[in-house]
């Protein structure tokens, strides 16, 4: 060509570039994938002149070609495919963008390794089945890689034509309905609308009637079958004429009747049975969650369509500035009770508030769409639950076409060979049986769970075995944590079956197993056996990693890490508990891993992202970061001193530093046994019961504590040096340390009768008879010298004026005890003029001969001492 004519070409795309302000280079730039600078050239003589003739189909993206397989080898890739689409639509899965992450050219392939790894696999898929699935999408040019776009698209068509296939509810069985009554289409779809309204609302039918049926025949007339309907569901205008005449239809007995009774039985049981009590094996069909949720009124797709759209933006709006929808709106939502519903106003006012105000074509739609059906209002629950995607006020279950509980469906040749279904998807030699026991044992330790308890129940003859169902049920009692799967269960099923007994379970051997936590079975016939401590059961947590099993190089560098922060935390004395307490909110001593990463920074404590995991990887568990032990081992804190042994020392020092403060303590054992058989005779005692006690094993011996308690608790009131002198002379012989208590028992209850006394039956018994108190005081030889003086001289004067002697002390003694106080004593002695005759020893020395102790008081005896004055003056006692 001439090169005037390109210069002129040139010249008319120049101008045309300048005039339209094209920047031409972005349009070459897409063609030039590699940025060399060079694109395909273009001749204008293969352009031809019919359009039509110009459409190239070009083929599928890397080829749609797939090499021929065995038929088996085809229905196994079907399955699998059919088995992936279901995982990721119910999931909400996207498979595509791992694959993008490894495809770095955008090529569409990747080699076998990647596609191993970018392909999220459920449960029970194992590298067999992967291998199958990509040599399907091989490359026939390329070895060794795989085309994971088909993939892609195999997926996305499958989970398409599941959905297509499920658009629609599926219609919900009646519980009830008469046999001798046909279900035609018609009458279907008229309780349709009536069963719905009763269920939801509650509505009584028969109450309705049962007013027009007076002999309650079960028939009543056409119109007053009207009237009762209109009165039920008639509000809510669900029911046209031509649906009430279908009814009529359908219920009439002719002559104008309407057989009422059954039409309530239907609206009465329409999601159950009557009489279930009587058929206790009828299944019994409940709807769904979400199946009879009626809201609004059908729309148009174009107007479907607008209302997705804007929600969407709505939705959009609300995550971005972080809006709480539903408060707003229930504030209007406070007068009579929580109904979840608006007035039209209502509603556009909380729009308005929360910024979100939209056009009014685009509110009425809203309105349209989440109007109730009944009062006409605005359901805000539902509206928030569409555009904020934290809330949710209902639910809806599955539409989905479920198995019955126990079925499970047909097994497949292809199916058996892959073993993607529950069977081989899980193995049971991968558990570890011994280490499921331990966690068991240390659920059970940690809690004091008493399995037994709650297994012993269903073993209602005791024969040790129960059905692997109520197994199962009894482990779900307990409350492992986390719960046993099925992988776990079939191991241990399979552990403790009975061998005799298909089906059933050995539980005591379990039992035995599990509680050997706390003891082991039948200890007292081995009595040397040595238990072990109930630490060597403890286990830590899930997923803790100790660091002495790290790598080398990860276990240097974790030393490190670890001493740079203590030096970091010592020389600006942080204060580390503190600021990661204040994010444990569930006082669990642990944080999330983003919580650490934020105390961290508070702390200022700077550390790489790969020093950050490596700290993660080792204090990390199942409930999160643990960060007591984190701090344990970068800011350890000094353990306080166990102040109870100190103390008990300090006490006991003490008690032996004590003086001793006993007073009238005996030293001898047999006045020692007299003082205890006295008061046993004066105040019956039954010391045999609180010893008795102690003595678990009915051996005859209890230590010398309790022995010492028994005596305390009885009130015998023992001084120290005498509690040593009785467990002298009743210690056993065969054990150091403890006492013969029941030899002790028998001396002591002596007193009433002699032991064994069938055997003696001529033995005279005589009766004990203790002696009183005050002839027990001992005097010295000069006191009974001056006790004898002091007493001639009260005799001679009391014989000569013959005195009274008893009133006096009587006035005194307003308990009637025949004691007086040593100060009542004296006075009484003054009133009688009678301390001419006795001077302050003689007086001390007569209460010391008299005296008796009354609680902690040294008290006088005055009965002892009228009669011994008497007895010296040769008078008759207590003769006026």
């Amino acid at each position: 060509m001439d090169a005037s004519c390109i210069e002129a070409i040139e010249d008319k795309i120049r101008n045309k570039v300048l005039m339209k302000r094209i920047r031409i280079s972005e349009y070459f730039g897409d063609y030039d994938k590699l940025h060399v600078g060079y694109i395909t050239s273009f001749n204008p003589n293969d352009v031809q002149k019919d359009l039509s003739l110009q459409v190239v189909e070009a083929p599928a993206y890397l080829g749609d070609v797939k090499p021929e397989f065995d038929p088996d080898v085809m229905k196994c890739v079907e399955t699998l495919m059919k088995q992936l689409a279901t995982y990721y639509k119910y999931h909400g899965i996207d498979i595509l963008p791992p694959f993008r992450d490894l495809d770095k050219l955008n090529l569409g392939t990747v080699t076998d390794n990647q596609f191993k790894r970018a392909l999220i696999r459920p449960v029970g898929l194992t590298d067999e089945m992967v291998s199958i699935i990509g040599s399907h999408y091989a490359v026939p040019d390329k070895l060794g890689f795989f085309n994971y776009l088909n993939f892609y698209n195999d997926i996305l068509d499958r989970i398409k034509t599941m959905e297509t296939d499920h658009t629609g509810r599926p219609p919900i069985p009646y519980g009830y309905w008469p046999p001798e009554i046909p279900k035609s289409p018609e009458i279907l779809e008229v309780f349709d609308k009536l069963r719905k309204n009763v269920f939801l609302r509650g509505i009584r039918t028969s109450e309705f009637f049962r007013d027009y049926d007076k002999l309650r025949s079960g028939f009543i007339t056409e119109s007053q079958f009207r009237r009762g309907l209109y009165l039920a569901c008639g509000k809510e205008g669900i029911l046209t004429e031509e649906d009430i005449q279908t009814l009529l239809k359908c219920f009439g007995a002719g002559d104008g009747k309407v057989r009422h009774r059954d039409f309530c039985d239907v609206m009465t049981h329409a999601y159950n049975v009557p009489y279930l009590e009587k058929y206790p094996t009828a299944e019994v069909f409940r709807p769904p969650r979400g199946t009879l949720f009626q809201l609004g009124e059908n729309l148009t797709d174009k107007e479907e369509k607008r209302v997705a759209q804007l929600l969407k933006e709505l939705s959009q709006r609300v995550e971005k500035r972080q809006l709480l929808v539903t408060p707003f709106f229930k504030d209007f939502d406070k007068k009579i009770t929580y109904r979840r519903l608006l007035t039209k106003s209502q509603f556009e006012r909380g729009l308005d508030y929360l910024g979100l105000s939209v056009l009014p074509t685009d509110f009425n739609l809203l309105c349209r769409k989440f109007e109730d059906p009944t009062t006409g209002d605005v359901n805000y629950v539902a509206f928030s639950q569409a555009i904020d995607k934290e809330y949710t006020g209902f639910t809806a279950d599955s539409f989905e076409p479920e198995t019955s509980v126990g079925e499970e469906p047909p097994l497949k040749r292809e199916e058996q060979l892959l073993g993607f279904l529950p069977q081989p998807k899980t193995n049971d030699g991968i558990v570890n049986v011994g280490e499921l026991l331990a966690r068991m044992r240390h659920h059970v330790l940690v809690n004091r769970v008493r399995t037994v308890d709650f297994i012993e129940d269903f073993d209602t003859l005791h024969s040790g075995r129960i059905p692997i169902p109520i197994f199962r049920r009894t482990l779900s009692m307990i409350g492992f944590s986390p719960e046993l799967n099925d992988a776990q269960f079939r191991a241990l099923v399979q552990c403790y079956e009975d061998p005799k007994m298909p089906g059933h379970v050995i539980w005591t051997n379990f039992t035995k197993d599990i509680d050997s936590v706390f003891t082991i079975p039948e200890l007292e016939k081995k009595p040397n056996i040595k238990v072990p401590p109930l630490e060597t059961y403890q286990l830590p947590k899930v997923g803790t990693v100790d660091a002495d099993i790290l790598d080398p190089p990860e276990r240097a560098q974790f030393k490190s890490l670890v001493c740079r922060l203590n030096e970091r935390i010592n020389h600006r004395h942080l204060e580390t508990y503190p600021v990661f307490r204040d994010f444990d909110r569930y006082n669990n001593n642990h944080v999330f891993r983003a919580q650490f990463r934020r105390c961290l920074a508070i702390l200022n404590l700077p550390a790489t992202e790969e020093e950050m995991a490596l700290l993660e990887k080792v204090f990390s568990d199942e409930l999160g970061f643990d960060y007591v032990r984190f701090l344990e081992a970068v800011d350890p804190q000094e353990k306080p001193d166990k102040m109870y042994n100190k103390l008990m020392n300090e006490i006991h020092r003490l008690n032996e530093s004590k003086k001793n403060l006993e007073q009238g303590a005996l030293s001898d054992i047999q006045s020692i046994l007299g003082k205890i058989k006295t008061k046993t005779y004066r105040k019956p005692v039954k010391i045999g019961d609180h010893m008795k006690d102690f003595d678990k094993l009915n051996c005859g011996r209890i230590s010398k504590s309790n022995f010492r308690r028994a005596l305390d608790v009885d009130g015998f009131e023992l001084q120290p040096s005498e509690m040593e002198i009785l467990e002298k002379a009743f210690e056993s012989c065969e054990r150091p340390g403890y006492i013969d208590y029941k030899l002790f028992i028998a001396e002591i209850e002596s007193i009433f009768t002699l032991d064994h006394l069938e055997k003696f039956p001529q033995a005279e018994v005589t009766q004990y008879k203790p002696p009183p108190d005050w002839t027990l005081n001992t005097l010295t030889t000069e006191e009974i010298t001056v006790y004898q003086q002091a007493l001639a001289r009260l005799a001679e004067r009391v014989k000569k004026t013959q005195l009274q002697l008893f009133p006096l002390f009587e006035d005194y003694d307003r308990l009637k005890i025949g004691s007086v106080t040593q100060s009542q004593f004296h006075r009484v002695v003054m009133q009688l003029e009678l301390e001419k005759l006795l001077s302050m020893r003689d007086i001390r020395v007569l209460c010391h001969r008299f005296r008796v102790t009354i609680g902690n008081r040294h008290d006088v005896n005055y009965i002892a001492f009228c009669d011994a004055v008497y007895d010296t003056a040769c008078m008759d006692k207590r003769k006026p």
